[in-house]
C-alpha cells in the first residue's frame, strides 16, 4: 500500500478531464495503476491511499 498526504482537507472527487486540461488526471491515474485506492481525513489535511499488486514473492 502506498499513502500520500496533503494539507487540502476536501476529499477528493473523480471527474472527467477535458482533452486539452492541464490537471484533473491524478485520480484517472490511481485508478488505473492501482487495484483498490480510497481517502480519509487526517489530522491536518488528507489521505489518499492505493494498493499496489505486486506478482512474484
Amino acid at each position: 500500500m502506498i499513502e500520500v498526504w496533503d494539507v487540502d482537507p476536501h476529499l477528493p472527487t473523480e471527474s472527467q478531464a477535458e482533452l486539452d486540461a492541464e490537471s484533473g488526471r491524478g485520480l484517472w491515474l490511481v485508478g488505473k495503476l492501482t487495484t483498490k485506492w480510497g481517502s480519509y481525513p487526517a489530522a491536518r489535511g488528507k489521505v489518499v491511499w492505493g494498493e499496489i499488486a505486486v506478482s512474484g514473492g
